[in-house]
């Protein structure tokens, strides 16, 4: 997983970025990105930075079984039916859990259903507070896209590292009854 901020402006030269992955005991490691390499897969919002009207959602608690970011993909989807809208933004979890996965190494074997990507995953429940980047259409318009994808690590300290290491892709949400609290700008 890998969140990154670039600027092509003089003055905002600097890459603030992080990554999650895995060490060799398993556990979530969070360090900062120096390069804007990615590889793969990326889900892209690209704005000028400038202020403009935004979307500000706060959530307080889960009341039904879609995580956040699908109760707003899907209202998208009810809104514009066949036409594709893509949102993208940041959201803050500040209190409860987030339910968290971070991808290993590449698997030696293919993986063909979900249920062996499922297996292959490692999973993490991580406490609040969390920041996410996050991309979400209303439907793929035939690109295979996928529909919502969301990155986060716990907050910074004052010299731009993760506090506590926790970081990844935001897996269908927070954790029930934990009673969640989140603000997001879209």
């Amino acid at each position: 997983m890998a969140d990154a901020f670039i600027s092509t402006e003089a003055d905002h030269s600097k890459i603030v970025s992080q990554t999650a992955k895995l060490n060799k005991d398993g556990k979530c490691v969070v360090t900062s990105l120096t390069t804007p390499s990615l590889a793969i897969l990326g889900n892209f919002f690209v704005s000028k930075g400038e202020p403009g009207k935004v979307i500000e959602i706060r959530a307080k608690r889960r009341t039904g079984a879609d995580d956040l970011i699908a109760c707003l993909r899907k209202s998208l989807a009810r809104q514009f039916g066949g036409t594709p809208v893509g949102v993208g933004g940041v959201f803050l979890v500040q209190k409860g859990r987030v339910n968290i996965h971070v991808m290993p190494d590449f698997s030696k074997t293919p993986l063909a259903t979900q249920d062996e990507v499922d297996k292959w995953l490692q999973y993490f429940e991580f406490p609040a507070p969390m920041i996410f980047q996050s991309v979400f259409v209303s439907e793929d318009p035939g690109l295979d896209l996928r529909l919502e994808h969301s990155h986060g690590h716990s907050l910074l300290d004052e010299k731009g590292e993760c506090e506590h290491s926790h970081g990844g892709h935001y897996h269908y949400g927070d954790v029930e009854n934990t009673a969640p609290e989140t603000e997001l700008y879209f």
